[in-house]
């Protein structure tokens, strides 16, 4: 399944060797992906998804995310027993249910804190998620797993 997932997505993208030369009307562009289109549907229909619920499809990419982390932690270093489904889809409700609200209204006060995206700003948007946000949040990643 992994491996499907990482050929879909470098699908996506044209190989170096596989570039057409712009014509010259079209010279400076930026390389075009395959399917371009597609991905800028997809693209605005994650957006639009964001302004009408931004919780919801926060907390399902966070979901999904932390699923397909899972399944690529299991493939590279298989569990002795093989895939352990009850883990990956542990790991899918702790993105869903508890990463994916919480870093929604986490990084709403960080950014009305400090609205400026400047490197001094974004250094201490960074501490202050390594210092406040991350010892909490650790231990509730971890404890789901736990037997």
């Amino acid at each position: 399944m992994l491996g499907v997932l990482v050929y879909t997505a470098a699908a996506a993208f044209q190989a170096p060797s596989s570039l057409r030369p712009h014509s010259p009307a079209r010279r400076g562009t930026v390389l075009q992906l395959r399917g371009g289109a597609a991905l800028q549907s997809l693209g605005a229909l994650y957006a639009a998804s964001l302004v009408a619920n931004p919780i919801a499809t926060k907390s399902i990419t966070a979901g999904a995310i932390f699923a397909l982390s899972d399944v690529a932690g299991q493939a590279i270093s298989p569990p002795k027993d093989g895939p352990d489904p009850k883990r990956t889809i542990t790991s899918f409700a702790v993105g869903l249910l508890y990463f994916g609200p919480a870093l929604h209204f986490w990084l709403g006060f960080v950014t009305k804190l400090l609205p400026d995206v400047s490197v001094k700003s974004t250094l201490l948007k960074t501490l202050m998620g390594q210092c406040v946000r991350r010892p909490r949040s650790t231990p509730r990643a971890f404890a789901p797993q736990l037997p």
